[in-house]
């Protein structure tokens, strides 16, 4: 019993010093006075660092997604990584992915969901009421149901957080009947007014992080985001190559 408690407390305490280490790792890949110096010039929020593919820079994620910087912060990189050795893969899109993955979590449960009776696929498709090809998606919305593709709706209001159509889609958040308030606002620019608490501020801000630059911008269960509108033919075809039926 004794030795069974002494493995257990060595145990606890050498993984204690591993999750320590690491995070001193992390946090000695850039000083914090290269951290702070980068933020003020570039007014982006840095939100965690990692070792980059190349060692002569460190990963920045960031509140307008990843860039890399040298490690004494003189010179920025804002551009793609592709690791010839491996078939020219993307670098920086496949960490781009994971983190989509990462932050659509946090808020796709404050999403307006439109379910298929028969999910096969379920996209989150960052939108705006007043964006003609999201008009588009909305009215073909049976096309994608049937499919069994369902869609979860995040706002994206692409005049920011002070224009009407923000206030637009505060009111359709807080409508008692999100999915028929967003249907009327799309399809027949009809909003009645509202106001409540809501994480449209919080959608918006994860867009931006997440490379979303227009509407509508769909991300997919691995991550990838396909900008712009896709029918639900093509969609569900690019869904079965990427995800698999």
């Amino acid at each position: 019993m004794h030795l069974r408690y002494l493995l257990t407390v060595l145990l606890t305490l050498t993984v204690g010093w591993m999750v320590s280490a690491n995070s001193q790792a992390e946090s000695q890949l850039l000083s914090d006075d290269v951290v702070a110096e980068f933020e003020a010039k570039t007014q982006l929020k840095v939100l965690s660092l990692a070792n980059a593919p190349l060692n002569e820079l460190v990963t920045l994620t960031t509140s307008r997604g990843i860039f890399y910087l040298s490690q004494d912060g003189q010179f920025l990189v804002n551009g793609a990584i592709i690791n010839l050795q491996e078939g020219f893969r993307n670098e920086t899109e496949q960490a781009m992915a994971k983190f989509r993955v990462d932050q659509v979590a946090k808020i796709a449960d404050s999403g307006i969901l439109y379910l298929a009776k028969n999910e096969k696929f379920r996209i989150n498709v960052f939108t705006d009421i007043t964006c003609g090809y999201c008009q588009k998606l909305h009215r073909e919305l049976e096309d994608y149901l049937a499919a069994g593709i369902s869609v979860n709706y995040l706002a994206y209001p692409r005049q920011g957080l002070n224009g009407a159509v923000y206030k637009d889609m505060v009111s359709i958040w807080c409508a008692s009947e999100p999915q028929k308030a967003m249907t009327s606002a799309k399809l027949n620019n009809n909003v009645v007014q509202k106001s409540c608490s809501t994480q449209v501020a919080e959608h918006y801000r994860t867009g931006g992080a997440l490379g979303v630059n227009g509407t509508p911008n769909i991300i997919l269960a691995d991550g990838s985001l396909i900008p712009g509108y896709q029918p639900a033919k093509a969609l569900l075809a690019e869904l079965n190559k990427r995800l698999g039926s």
